[in-house]
Order: structure tokens, then C-alpha cells, then sequence
């Protein structure tokens, strides 16, 4: 009845673990009322409404952010999405989100300027000059292919002047084993840039962020905490030494296997085939419609084109996209018998097939160029024999196993 907008309540009990309904509404009366003087809203109180304390005393990490920068009360901020920063040292708001800018517009001081754009990075060229005037940013960028381009900017403009930042975006570049043996990664073109820039990273399980911000997150994200430095080393903060040494073996052309890339022939059909997936499929075939392990690799064993007398296409889901009866298939490598093929298929089923699939798979795409193809396939390849012959030690060996154990829960 006091007239603050709903959104404001919508993010409290986005963050508030308060107990029951009633307990929640209680709360948020009493928050709300402390937000008002003299029937003129105060927009301080309002943030510290919004970033209310759970349960545990702990605030959500916009907070922390918010308290990293503030550190030092002499700077001006210029705030990148996301953060409702509206005392006197923020200058400067661009977000993408046309909403939040309105909201932004009635809390905001009289000597912040905000600024929607659907094209952050144009806005930043438009601006730079503004910009670069800053002596510090807090940033949540729009996620996707853009964070790290915004990073970059923010980097070039205000860190490389002696300023600092503080960002909360995904660390999925970093925690890519692969970054370093791909072509084109982000790591590859943005690492050197950010190693001297970048103090520290907290990095953020999803499942705590989706805890925190009571939404489904795929991916870790990581509190960014940016000046010029050299203590601290991007490569060190995801590594994997036990993936690169094996990593280090399956590249290791000296040795008898290949990869599962190079075995792979396209379109073919005749004779024994094993089917295998380049991107990740949820079809179902040749296991009574159960994952394979994990789930990550669906294989299957075809013969001629058919799986226990059918046309193998009516084993996997359809849609849009499937193959009719008769088709080629897609992906597939061929066997010299079905004892050869069957071990295979068992092969990929094995606690080191699974840890190295679970390590390597960042996207839809199956990291099938860095699998390996053992030699010969006419004797089971069973955990034991992997662990002998990439040399895994038994202390290896129980963080492998207590790796896909955890994954299957």
C-alpha cells in the first residue's frame, strides 16, 4: 500500500531464505517501511532492501561485488549491467536491459547517467572518452559470446589507466582443458591480454549460484577481480595436471593409438559399424533405451545398416532433423568383426572413458579429437588396462573414480 514497485519485492524473495510465507511478507513489510522518510522513497534503503541477508548472514554476491568496490570511497564507478549501484560514486549505467534501466531511472542519484543499449560494445566506443575517465567498473555482462569482449574493453580502458574493476561472469573459458591445445579458444585470444590485469577469481559453483540467484545455472561463474598485477596466473586457476598428463600421451604421436576423430568415416553404411555422435545427441539405441554410463556417449553397433534386424534409424528419437529408413549414418567407424566393435562400445563405458569425457566436454560438441582409439580392440579395454597404459597411479586412479562416482549422483 506504500506504492514501491513489485519488482522490488520480486527481488527480495529472490534472495531472502527468511522461513515461511508469512515470515517472508513480515519481513518485507517491515523492510519496506524502514524504506521510506517523510513519505519520499529513499533509494540507499531500497538497496539495502534488495540485498537483504539469508539465513546464514551471508549476502548474495552482488553484495560482496558492491563491497569490493567500495573499498575506496573516491571512485567513480561506471556499473556494466546488472548491479543496482546508486549512491554517489556511480557516474555512469549501461545495461541491455531496457527494464532494469527504467527501474535504474527512480533510484538513481541526480549525477548518474543511465544508458540502455542493445549494443553495449558500440555504446563503449560512442563513450569512451567518458569512459576512460573512470576510475573503476563493476560489471555483470550479458553471458553468451559478449562477456569476455566487454571485459576486454573495460580492461583496455580503465584498467591499463591504473584503475580496477570487479566483474561476476562465467570462468567456462578457463576451465576448458582443451584451451590451450584448440585453435581460436577464448583463451588463446584473450589470455595474455587478461593475465596482467587480473587479480584474482573466485570461482562460483552453479550450484551455488543457483542458490543465490534461485535460477538454473549450467556453468560456474567466477567474481573477477581486475588491476595491472603479476601475481597472479590465469593457467594456474583450472589445472588439471592429471588430464594433461594424459592429455600429453594421447597427443603423443610416437605411441600406437590415434583418436576416435581420426577412426570416424561419414556416410557409410556397409559392413560393421559402430555409430558415434560429433555433437551431442539424446537418442536412445542398441541399450533398451538407457543412457550409456553417464550419458555423455551414446554408441551403438550397426550391421549393414541394421540393428537386430532393423533400419538403425528407427533406434534414435525423432524430429525435425532425423534421418528416414535407409539413410547413411551420419558418424560412424567401421570394425573387422562384431567381438572387435562390441569391445569397443565396452571400452567407452569405462570409469577413464567417462572422467575423460566428463573433463573435456564443455559443449555440445563431442571433444572426439582428443579420445583416444587404442590400437586393438580384439582384447577388452578395461580400467586396469587404460590405467596401465597411460600410467595412472593409484592415487590418480581414486580421483578418476571418485571423479565419475560424484557425477553420476
Amino acid at each position: 500500500g506504500m506504492g514501491i514497485d513489485y519488482r522490488y519485492i520480486i527481488e527480495i524473495l529472490k534472495v531472502c531464505d527468511a522461513g515461511s510465507r508469512e515470515q517472508i511478507i513480515a519481513y518485507c513489510a517491515d523492510k519496506v517501511a524502514k524504506c521510506y522518510q517523510d513519505g519520499k522513497l529513499v533509494p540507499e534503503k531500497v538497496l539495502e532492501l534488495l540485498w537483504v541477508y539469508k539465513k546464514d548472514g551471508s549476502r548474495p554476491v552482488p553484495k560482496q561485488l558492491a563491497d569490493i568496490m567500495r573499498k575506496n570511497k573516491n571512485y567513480d564507478i561506471v556499473v556494466c549491467g546488472g548491479y543496482w549501484l546508486t549512491d554517489d560514486t556511480t557516474k555512469m549505467y549501461i545495461t541491455d536491459s531496457f527494464s532494469e534501466s527504467k527501474i535504474m531511472e527512480k533510484l538513481r542519484p541526480s549525477n548518474c547517467q543511465i544508458i540502455y543499449s542493445n549494443d553495449i560494445l558500440q555504446t563503449f566506443e560512442q563513450q569512451k572518452e567518458n569512459i576512460m575517465k573512470f576510475k573503476a567498473f563493476i560489471m555483470n555482462p550479458p553471458y553468451g559470446n559478449l562477456h569476455l569482449p566487454i571485459l576486454k574493453e573495460m580492461i583496455e580502458m580503465i584498467v591499463e589507466n591504473g584503475g580496477h574493476g570487479v566483474s561476476l561472469q562465467p570462468v567456462r573459458w578457463l576451465q576448458d582443458p582443451l584451451k590451450e591445445y584448440k585453435q581460436g579458444t577464448d583463451f588463446l585470444r584473450y589470455g595474455n591480454l587478461f593475465d596482467g590485469n587480473i587479480a584474482n577469481i573466485t570461482v562460483i559453483p552453479s550450484t551455488e549460484c543457483g542458490k543465490i540467484f534461485d535460477a538454473t545455472f549450467t556453468m560456474d561463474l567466477g567474481v573477477y577481480e581486475m588491476c595491472q598485477t603479476n601475481t597472479f596466473s590465469l593457467r594456474d586457476l583450472c589445472k588439471n595436471n592429471l588430464l594433461e598428463k594424459i592429455l600429453k600421451k594421447i597427443t603423443d604421436s610416437s605411441f600406437e593409438h590415434t583418436t576416435i576423430k581420426k577412426k570416424i568415416e561419414e556416410e557409410k553404411i556397409s559392413g560393421i559399424r559402430v555409430k558415434v555422435n560429433e555433437i551431442q545427441d539424446n537418442g536412445r539405441a542398441g541399450n533398451g533405451g538407457r543412457k550409456s554410463y553417464i550419458g555423455l556417449y551414446q554408441t551403438f553397433l550397426v550391421k549393414d545398416g541394421l540393428i537386430d534386424g532393423k533400419d538403425w534409424t528407427q533406434f534414435i528419437q525423432k524430429n525435425q532433423h532425423s534421418r528416414q529408413a535407409g539413410a547413411m549414418l551420419p558418424y560412424s567407424i567401421a570394425f573387422a568383426n562384431e567381438e572387435t566393435a562390441k569391445n569397443f562400445i565396452e571400452s567407452t563405458k569405462t570409469c577413464f572413458f567417462q572422467y575423460l569425457l566428463l573433463k573435456m566436454h564443455q559443449d555440445i560438441h563431442m571433444p572426439n579429437q582428443w579420445l583416444p582409439f587404442m590400437n586393438d580392440y580384439s582384447e577388452p579395454w578395461t580400467d586396469e588396462r587404460f590405467y596401465a597404459y597411460f600410467d595412472i597411479t593409484p592415487d590418480e586412479k581414486k580421483v578418476i573414480e571418485k571423479t565419475v562416482k560424484d557425477a553420476k549422483k
